[in-house]
């Protein structure tokens, strides 16, 4: 039986992207709010599976979720529906999302991301990452997961705009025939905090993985 709670409760998620466990592997196509209650059931079943007290589960708290990160498999006692959807909270409202965790958010050099970040204890990091290995230019079009953007890039600029203050990066690029035009793309769509380090968020054939600027 699924808690009433459970459908509402992750809809209060709101995430951006998929979660995933563990292992990088995706547990629900969370796309904002387009979860079912159906597909809440099934992965509420799949994850619960040999536990005892599913009835006596409750939403996990925000006190949990840095702790969430670092429990093994065996979850250290805890409930295995608890301890999923802790990390899965975690993951999906901190890493999906770097600039509403970060201060002084500037792009140096045309390429070099630097923001001071702040971690799952709320200390302050500083953290950078290089777009040019995460970023490239796709015939005129700034493209994810590709490269050195920079090298065909002209009047490069940074700016944080509207009222969700949305880090925005400009940039001049040419496409394969020499035309040069404007093109921009929002740097929180792809780059997320992960407990104070600037990690990119791809995915490849449906399978995803999160990669570090150490990477």
């Amino acid at each position: 039986m699924v808690p009433s709670w459970l459908p509402h409760f992750a809809r209060t998620l709101q995430p951006t992207g998929q979660a995933f466990d563990r292992v990088g592997t995706p547990l629900l196509p969370l796309a904002k709010q387009e979860v079912t209650d159906r597909v809440i059931s099934i992965w509420f079943q799949r994850r619960t599976k040999g536990c005892r007290s599913v009835d006596r589960l409750r939403p996990p708290q925000i006190g949990q979720l840095s702790a969430a990160r670092h429990l093994p498999p065996s979850n250290r006692g805890l409930p295995p529906f608890q301890t999923s959807f802790s990390f899965l909270f975690f993951k999906t409202t901190v890493i999906m999302s770097f600039h509403g965790s970060a201060q002084n958010i500037r792009v140096d050099d045309g390429h070099i991301l630097r923001a001071t970040l702040f971690n799952a204890e709320g200390e302050e990091v500083e953290a950078e990452i290089d777009l040019d290995t995460i970023i490239g230019n796709d015939n005129g079009f700034f493209s994810w997961g590709g490269e050195n953007f920079s090298h065909s890039a002209e009047h490069v600029n940074f700016s944080i705009e509207g009222d969700d203050s949305v880090p925005i990066l400009r940039a001049h690029l040419a496409d394969v025939e020499g035309n040069v035009n404007e093109r921009d793309v929002n740097l929180a769509e792809r780059i997320g905090n992960d407990n104070g380090s600037f990690v990119f968020i791809r995915s490849i054939s449906g399978v995803s993985e999160t990669r570090t600027d150490s990477d």
